[in-house]
């Protein structure tokens, strides 16, 4: 697959990786000013597994408005994936966005290879939840079936609750390590402007300014400690070249590779899950997921009919809402990279993680929207495990 042409200004070279996060409907298209005693970016950077990326510029970005809402159409569902190792070494290529510049690595090929051999495995990917050191004491989703079944949880600092995070752009992310949290891509991106999700803040010096979004776990906007666990604004963020290099974020290419994630200790030295633990991951076979029952639980802009975000955008804050599904309600469609379910979801939801709890509670997708008829996410299956793999310090996690 051909990548678009990146509207970015070149610093060194051509190849490009970016890092961002965020979700929204009316973006506007922004280049970076010059930074003035801003000190030079790094030509080269290394991935947390060690992938050489090469710089391409200051990252090109947009301003989110407000919350985005996905509206998949059913005619034109997810791609299938390629078995063509060139292909697919092209589109697993990362974009990823390091301190406000972006950086991409070659063709990967290694890891085409990787998922290739992993595809024909049955299970045995994933990984394994953690409750850390705390005690115990949702492409976006818009939609709800008839009346709203889905309910507020209060145990915002209880295990896993803790370890959904809230996104400033709108969007909700999962923590499945010490260090990584994931999400979709395009609560991070926006492929109509080529460009990663920022957020306007009026309160940074005397005009404002825009700056890239930050990120905290557990967040309720009921408490009088809003966000328990402190924010996180020092991160890398990579997401795959097939989606950055899609025409629309609906579109089958994009609904394929709409899975994203965030390192936060390979640069920044930051581990958020040690406070709030981990979910854990599985790669489960349609006859399993359909026995069991389902979960979801994010950030959504409305629940019952309400507006339940508080605050000035973007110093705002959520509540964490959200319902299960029985066995049956959640099931793999084709292709085979998609979960559709008729569990209740709405816009900021996007990035949820569709999770079950087998033994272990186990991420099995990314939510990411929906149509009239059901919600979708991106399945948990080879291709995004090693994906999040190879840019992250998952699934290495002590």
């Amino acid at each position: 697959m051909m990548l678009k042409k990146l509207g970015l200004r070149t610093v060194a070279t051509i190849a490009a990786i970016a890092n961002l996060a965020g979700c929204s409907q009316g973006t506007v298209a922004h280049e970076e000013e010059a930074v003035g005693t801003r000190p030079q970016p790094l030509a080269e950077i290394k991935s947390a597994n060690g992938e050489q990326l090469i710089l391409v510029g200051e990252a090109k970005s947009v301003v989110v408005k407000s919350a985005r809402e996905l509206k998949l159409n059913a005619d034109e569902p997810p791609g299938e994936l390629t078995s063509n190792e060139d292909q697919l070494a092209e589109e697993l290529r990362a974009v990823v966005l390091s301190d406000g510049y972006e950086y991409r690595g070659g063709p990967a090929r290694e890891l085409a290879r990787k998922v290739l051999a992993d595809r024909s495995k049955a299970g045995g990917l994933g990984s394994a939840s953690s409750e850390a050191g705390s005690s115990e004491s949702d492409r976006e989703g818009r939609v709800v079936f008839g009346s709203d079944g889905r309910t507020y949880q209060s145990s915002n600092t209880s295990f896993p609750y803790r370890t959904f995070v809230w996104s400033e752009v709108e969007c909700t992310g999962t923590m499945i390590g010490p260090g990584t949290m994931v999400t979709a891509a395009h609560c991070v991106y926006d492929t109509v402007n080529d460009a990663w999700l920022k957020v306007w803040d009026p309160t940074s010096g005397p005009s404002g300014a825009d700056r890239y979004p930050r990120y905290s776990p557990g967040v309720d906007g009921r408490d009088a400690t809003q966000a328990p666990y402190g924010w996180q604004q020092c991160y890398d963020v990579a997401i795959p070249g097939g989606y950055s290099s899609a025409t629309s974020d609906t579109s089958s290419a994009a609904q394929l590779y709409d899975y994203a994630v965030l390192d936060f200790t390979t640069r920044c030295g930051v581990r958020p899950g040690d406070a709030t633990g981990w979910m854990g991951t599985w790669l489960y076979s349609e006859a399993s997921i359909e026995s069991l029952t389902t979960y979801i639980y994010g950030y959504p802009q409305y629940a019952l009919d309400v507006y339940r975000y508080t605050g000035s955008v973007p110093n705002h804050f959520a509540e964490i809402w959200g319902m299960s599904g029985a066995a049956g309600t959640t099931y793999i469609d084709s292709p085979t990279t998609t979960l559709r379910t008729t569990i209740d979801t709405y816009g900021g939801q996007s990035g949820s993680a569709y999770w079950v709890n087998d033994t272990d509670r186990r991420v099995i997708g990314i939510h990411h929207g929906g149509n009239s008829s059901y919600n979708v996410a991106r399945r948990f299956d080879a291709d995004v495990y090693n994906f999040w793999d190879a840019y992250s310090p998952y699934p290495q996690q002590l």
